[in-house]
């Protein structure tokens, strides 16, 4: 399609730069995919008491807002097919368009949760194993963090014009990540289920990993 003359300091959608930027985006969003519900369904709410997994949160913040500023300044197809990067006009669309979704899950809500409760403050929800605080807010709070996986659509859509993988690959691949990827949430799930709901036998592997979280910390 015939594209516009590009403005100073604008991308567009299918450049070199924009396309590697997608690619690293993914593979935040799977870390991502994978990170959070282990996170609530084991009990890692305060990834602050280990330097390791803040960063790891903090990193993938600065991407995540780092994708939304860039997206002020990406061009988009408009209605006659044409690639409109005049930068009025790419900012106006996506503020009238998903910016308000993005922000949302882009927002570190559990920092501004943490910073915002008193130091006192008792967990929401009762949790199945004593002392642990798995019914915490921040664990909810925590959840939002899987919205930012909705970005995977749009970011498809652009690598499916560019890389031109075969049907049958897309399809192939599709498959095993979604497989992989709901099959760890199922497991989360049911351990969090567990952990809330049963009374899970003394020596079982359940009961013995309510002794300690998933990176092996007391509770």
């Amino acid at each position: 399609p015939r594209t516009a003359a590009p403005a100073r300091f604008m991308l567009h959608p299918y450049s070199p730069l924009r396309i590697r930027w997608d690619v690293f985006t993914s593979l935040v969003l799977l870390v991502t995919a994978f990170l959070t519900p282990l996170r609530v369904g084991f009990a890692i709410a305060d990834s602050d008491d280990d330097a390791a997994l803040f960063g790891v949160d903090r990193v993938m913040d600065a991407t995540f807002l780092l994708d939304l500023l860039l997206n002020f300044r990406t061009g988009f197809h408009g209605a006659s097919g044409d690639v409109v990067m005049e930068p009025r006009n790419v900012a106006l669309n996506y503020v009238r368009g998903l910016f308000t979704f993005d922000l949302v899950a882009t927002m570190p809500w559990e920092l501004v949760y943490r910073l915002a409760r008193p130091a006192d403050a008792a967990p929401v929800l009762p949790g199945a194993c004593e002392g642990d605080n798995l019914g915490s807010l921040l664990q909810l709070v925590d959840c939002v963090r899987l919205l930012r996986l909705l970005r995977l659509l749009r970011i498809y859509k652009r690598l499916e014009m560019v890389i031109g993988l075969q049907r049958s690959t897309r399809t192939v691949a599709s498959f095993f990540v979604t497989v992989v990827v709901v099959a760890h949430w199922y497991a989360c799930v049911f351990f969090l289920i567990g952990r809330l709901t049963l009374r899970m036998p003394k020596g079982s592997w359940a009961s013995e990993l309510c002794e300690v979280d998933a990176l092996g910390h007391p509770m």
